[in-house]
């Protein structure tokens, strides 16, 4: 008996990872997506070796068998990750007000449609709320008491969202150095360090350093006060760590999670409220923020324990930019 076909647009985001995007669209298929969306980037003009792996994704991703309205976006040239995943999500937000957004290595298990599929109906008129995650980077420590729980981080291994959340996405972090000036950080972030690593890690963006796109949308999150839908298991499996990967050549204990079973009907929580534990955890396990009597129990004042930003990412910008590979899928362009 085949499935009933999904309502909500999908959207695949590909390279030159031909094994990979086998998988991902499979998984898409067997949902039967009623319309779904085709971005691929173009191969990168000094690897002569990526224009057969290249041709062979896209010939992957036209292999639509079901009732399905197709658009393509496929660059002739190489865009890199920053630009070619966000051009690909300017242009789908040109054609749908919501839409599910997979990357070519990462894995949604079945579960991760419907929970995305109810997300986004249920929050598409409250602009609290700014994406839906399918994955979870806490379940090892932490169990929300509801089916899914809120925080302030972007998690994109497998998501979803609006076109009203994307209308704040800004590439080239514009607003920065006015955030800086009004100490934005230090008001959303209850402790200095943490204030600094992410000013470290945005200006590493803003200043080109690192090619990404995904900092970009947590820095939205942060200066919009967004809450973001975070499942109570992981439904999204990252199978893009390995050999043939662009940075992460080995597993971590976050990227490495097998899917868990989340149970429907879902069990809402009761309030709209940020989740503190699971974004600590968050914090101290992807992101090496160690929060506590390390970083609070001097006796000196805020601003004297603080280290400047500057100060910070000239000390640690390795460790920032090794995080950041960890935890974003797409590293593959030029």
């Amino acid at each position: 008996m085949k499935a009933a076909a999904f309502d909500v647009p999908v959207a695949i985001f590909a390279f030159n990872r031909p094994k990979l995007t086998r998988r991902v669209f499979d998984a898409v298929a067997e949902q039967r997506p009623k319309r779904l969306f085709l971005v691929a980037d173009g191969p990168r003009p000094d690897c002569p070796e990526d224009n057969v792996p290249c041709d062979e994704v896209r010939k992957i991703l036209m292999e639509v068998t079901w009732p399905c309205e197709v658009a393509t976006n496929f660059s002739d040239r190489n865009l890199g990750c920053g630009r070619r995943m966000s051009s690909g999500i300017d242009w789908l937000f040109k054609h749908v007000d919501a839409a599910v957004l997979i990357e070519d290595d990462c894995l949604p298990a079945p579960p991760f449609f419907e929970f995305c599929s109810a997300m986004l109906s249920r929050f598409a008129n409250d602009s609290r709320i700014g994406l839906v995650s399918g994955s979870n980077f806490t379940w090892r420590h932490f169990q929300p008491p509801a089916s899914y729980y809120f925080s302030r981080y972007t998690h994109i291994w497998g998501w979803g969202t609006w076109r009203r959340s994307w209308a704040h996405y800004d590439f080239g972090l514009r607003s920065l150095s006015l955030a800086r000036e009004h100490r934005l950080l230090e008001e959303v972030f209850d402790d200095p360090q943490l204030a600094d690593f992410w000013y470290a890690i945005f200006g590493a963006v803003k200043s080109g350093r690192v090619d990404t796109w995904d900092y970009q949308l947590f820095y939205a999150s942060v200066i919009n006060s967004w809450l973001n839908v975070i499942p109570a298991v992981n439904l999204v499996t990252n199978i893009g760590i390995g050999p043939d990967a662009t940075h992460t050549k080995s597993s971590t204990s976050i990227d490495s999670q097998a899917p868990g079973d989340l149970q429907f009907p879902l069990r809402h929580p009761d309030f709209i409220t940020r989740c503190r534990t699971a974004d600590e955890i968050t914090e101290r396990d992807a992101y090496g923020i160690r929060r506590g009597k390390d970083s609070s129990s001097s006796s000196q004042s805020a601003d004297q324990r603080r280290p400047t930003a500057r100060s910070f990412a000239q000390r640690e910008f390795a460790r920032v930019v090794s995080v950041m590979r960890t935890l974003a899928p797409s590293r593959r362009g030029g």
